[in-house]
């Protein structure tokens, strides 16, 4: 999968997680969040993360 693609997959699931309040779902996608390009997740607003 192409890396640049593959950074949207866990943010868009994170933001579904975060309006299905699934709370214990947060630690293991913020693990494979960190994997990612860090640059590019600072344009990540995690205050749409509705949790």
């Amino acid at each position: 999968m192409d890396p640049e693609k593959a950074l949207w997959a866990p943010i868009h699931a994170w933001r579904s997680l975060g309006q299905l309040q699934a709370v214990e779902a947060i630690q293991p996608l913020a693990q494979v969040l960190q994997q990612h390009d860090k640059p590019k997740l600072k344009h990540f607003n995690r205050s749409d993360l509705l949790l």
